[in-house]
């Protein structure tokens, strides 16, 4: 078998040129352990919450009351403001969709917007 190099190859470095490559080294090796030691703690940073309770949460009890103070006062027969009227819990079935686009805006915004696949 033949060889192909003769020497070993070694690389040589002077004094300072080690130091730099070892502080250099020191400095990544300090970061990537101070950077992997992070920790999010959910209760630290948002508090103690309050679990959702959807069980006493229905129609009846709590969105029907929603609708009737804070909708019918404008979307009922008499003036169906933006051509929707609101005191059949039917329609308000039928137009959930719109509904609810139109409460997520924000209030500056009024204007009527399509719904769905065109």
């Amino acid at each position: 078998m033949k060889q192909l190099f003769s020497k070993p190859m070694t690389l040589s470095f002077d004094c300072s040129t080690r130091r730099l490559w070892s502080l250099t080294l020191f400095l990544l090796g300090t970061g990537w352990l101070i950077q992997g030691c992070y920790y999010d703690n959910e209760l630290d940073l948002y508090g103690i919450s309050t679990p959702c309770d959807t069980l006493t949460i229905s129609y009846n009890n709590k969105v029907k009351a929603i609708f009737d103070t804070q909708c019918l006062s404008c979307h009922n027969s008499a003036s169906a403001s933006g051509n929707l009227n609101l005191e059949s819990d039917a329609v308000r079935k039928a137009q959930i969709v719109t509904i609810l686009d139109r409460i997520n805006r924000p209030s500056a915004d009024a204007s009527p917007r399509q719904v769905g696949c065109s």
